[in-house]
């Protein structure tokens, strides 16, 4: 029998394989590149169960509990494991007791080599052994950089499509010559034939072990490299994220943006990793993207969940005042809003009003915004006596701060046409609807998602006057072109379904409406979260046309 342990370079050892006879020859190896020597066994890390097992044999604590959380924490990685349970049973320490020392110490002092079992060096060591073997300067800066890029986020993994946008950015990779994509495909085969990363099975996302990510996170740390690195690392994953247009059509990438915000939220904030203020600003603000995302997509529960700690977060680092922090009170207000906790998100609103008009003063656009925001949640609960004065104040102010022309000012007018509708003034709303819709072509264009708002509002205000001539007609054309510009799956596209459903229920044409609302209604819930409120809407509307069939 051969034995060749530790290879590193499987041409240096091929001569040295017996070309024939009944030699066997066992090769060890972290490099990918040893498939090519022989039938290859992969050695992968303990199950849960082998590895709460092996630690209460090894280290004499009976504590599953215990001895789960501490697995977990290493991955699971069979070195790791040996040297943890070394040092506790040396120690007589319990599980609790040596996982808070090692979140808090150097691996290097927490996972020792463990005495007469033939290997030197600790688990920590082993990795940045591999690390070494990499090499180091510029001509590997990308390698490197991909490493400490992939210490800091999910381990399960970052698409490979939002690696190959990094050469994008050279203070985080270094200037790459040549096709970047090509590059980033390259300096992933060298990582991973170091088994330093590792690649899912059809390719499209790179990850790396838990502990790995530790031992590499602890030298990006002692490096100071973090706060910068933070910064550089939002500022790509931004550009990898989907526009907020396209969360629903685009699912895989938003996931994976939600899954690295939570990471790097954890990483930098919760676990306090770094102080540096414009790095936290930064991660927050991916969290808060993230909520958006959730909240785009009508997954409400979380996303007022992820909106609320967003808004605690900055409240307690920057300040009640802090611009950041009044921008997350508006938009939890407004997951509220969908939510149907009216009141809340109008406590939130007057809130951030207060808070705009005291820093930023009356005449600041965002000040102008939360007027907006705090008029129309009198409206969702009903004080329209309150509500109409304060959108033809801030008509009048959009007006003379930004122009008649601004977008804000045409949102703000329509605003206004949307209260009056309310009240039951349906002359002067759709007065107001039809001069809107034809400023907002005029300075936005038929196809901006203003212009289709306002053109479906209009169609709703003429359906409320009984108007059904010019009410179907402009509903048939913001659902045509929400279609075609938003997609089939869009929420604001599947609202123009319900909306136009309506018309012909109330129209008595109920031979269109009921299958249009049954179509609508399979869409929403294979689309949109269970929780979202157009779900319950639409299902209310098809037994209403039902009942009336």
């Amino acid at each position: 029998m051969l034995v060749l342990d530790n290879v590193i370079d499987a041409d240096l050892v091929a001569v040295w394989l017996p070309a024939f006879g009944a030699a066997q020859v066992i090769i060890s190896s972290n490099h990918r590149q040893a498939h090519s020597l022989g039938e290859t066994v992969e050695v992968e890390v303990f199950t849960p169960q082998e590895a709460v097992a092996f630690l209460q044999q090894r280290s004499g604590r009976v504590d599953e509990a215990g001895a789960l959380s501490l697995a977990e924490e290493v991955g699971r990685l069979p070195l790791a494991l040996a040297q943890a349970a070394w040092l506790i049973r040396r120690q007589h320490l319990d599980y609790q007791t040596y996982l808070h020392r090692l979140r808090s110490l150097s691996l290097a002092e927490m996972l020792p080599p463990v005495p007469a079992e033939g290997y030197p060096h600790g688990a920590a060591q082993a990795v940045l052994l591999s690390l070494a073997q990499i090499g180091s300067g510029g001509r590997v800066r990308l390698e490197r950089s991909l490493l400490e890029v992939l210490a800091l986020l999910s381990p399960a993994g970052v698409p490979r499509s939002w690696l190959h946008r990094i050469t994008a950015h050279p203070e985080l990779a270094g200037k790459v010559k040549g096709d970047g994509a090509t590059r980033v495909d390259a300096a992933i085969g060298v990582l991973a034939d170091a088994s330093l990363i590792v690649v899912s099975a059809d390719g499209s996302s790179v990850g790396m072990h838990r502990f790995i990510q530790r031992v590499i996170g602890d030298s990006i740390s002692g490096k100071s490299r973090l706060d910068s690195l933070l910064i550089t690392m939002t500022g790509w994953l931004e550009q990898c994220g989907p526009p907020l247009e396209r969360v629903i059509l685009d699912r895989s990438d938003r996931d994976a943006f939600i899954d690295q915000a939570a990471t790097l939220h954890r990483r930098a904030v919760k676990n306090g990793a770094t102080a540096d203020i414009e790095a936290i600003r930064k991660v927050l603000h991916l969290q808060e993207r993230a909520g958006d995302y959730l909240q785009e997509s009508g997954d409400l529960d979380r996303a007022l969940a992820l909106h609320e700690r967003t808004l605690s977060d900055r409240a307690r680092i920057l300040g009640a005042d802090h611009p950041d922090t009044l921008e997350s009170s508006e938009r939890t207000a407004f997951v509220y809003k969908d939510t149907g906790n009216f009141l809340q998100s109008t406590l939130l609103c007057k809130q951030t009003l207060d808070g705009r008009v005291r820093v930023l003063g009356p005449d600041h656009p965002l000040t102008l915004d939360s007027v907006g925001n705090l008029a129309r949640s009198y409206e969702l609960l009903g004080d329209l006596t309150r509500a109409i004065p304060l959108h033809e104040r801030n008509l009048a102010d959009s007006s003379r701060v930004l122009g008649t022309d601004h977008p804000a000012t045409l949102t703000t007018r329509n605003n206004l046409a949307n209260a009056y509708h309310l009240s039951g003034n349906l002359d002067r709303a759709i007065s107001w609807y039809e001069q809107n819709l034809a400023d907002s072509i005029r300075v936005l264009g038929a196809y901006h998602p203003d212009t289709l708002t306002g053109r479906n509002n209009l169609a709703h205000a003429y359906e409320s006057a009984g108007d059904f001539a010019r009410a179907i007609p402009l509903y048939e054309r913001t659902l045509a072109d929400r279609t075609r510009i938003l997609g089939a799956d869009h929420p604001y596209t599947l609202h123009s379904c319900n909306k136009l459903a309506h018309a012909y229920a109330s129209a008595g044409d109920l031979a269109r409406a009921i299958p249009l609302y049954e179509q609508t209604l399979n869409d929403c819930v294979r689309v949109l979260s269970a929780s979202h409120p157009l779900i319950a809407t639409v299902r209310d509307n098809l037994a209403a046309a039902r009942g009336s069939h």
